[in-house]
């Protein structure tokens, strides 16, 4: 099942490099009501293992594999990516924000609502706060 969603991701990719500025601008930004979702997923060991087991597999490649946003493909197309590891980007969208995207896409990355379960896009919030500095450092 990992090699056939890899390859959906892949797929999903070649079509971004090919978006032409019409496309892009049809991406809606993320509303307003996105930003006080609440995640209703605990962030225990076994949601953060299976937020990283679909990270590795479906964001790495652009995101990075630390969450550096310097993943292959990024570092390929010259994509801007944030550094998920930082307080900044920890800091700049909420649990609900980051579901958003996760479920309907921003930019040039596309949504995964159609091909992940709402648990699991909760498991990718809960990793992807999980990269973030640790609570005084």
């Amino acid at each position: 099942m990992i090699v056939v969603l890899s390859v959906a991701g892949l797929l999903a990719l070649a079509g971004w490099a090919a978006e032409t500025p019409d496309q892009a601008a049809q991406i809606p930004e993320i509303p307003a009501e996105a930003k006080t979702i609440k995640n209703p997923a605990e962030a225990t060991p076994e949601s953060i293992a299976n937020g990283k087991q679909i990270y590795t597999s479906q964001c790495a490649m652009c995101h990075g594999v630390s969450g550096d946003g310097k993943g292959d493909l990024a570092i390929r197309f010259k994509y801007a990516m944030a550094d998920f590891r930082t307080a900044a980007a920890q800091s700049a969208r909420t649990d609900g924000e980051w579901f958003h995207v996760l479920t309907h896409g921003h930019g040039k990355m596309s949504g995964e609502g159609d091909r992940l379960s709402q648990k699991v896009r909760w498991d990718l919030v809960n990793y992807l706060r999980a990269l973030g500095p640790k609570s005084g450092t």
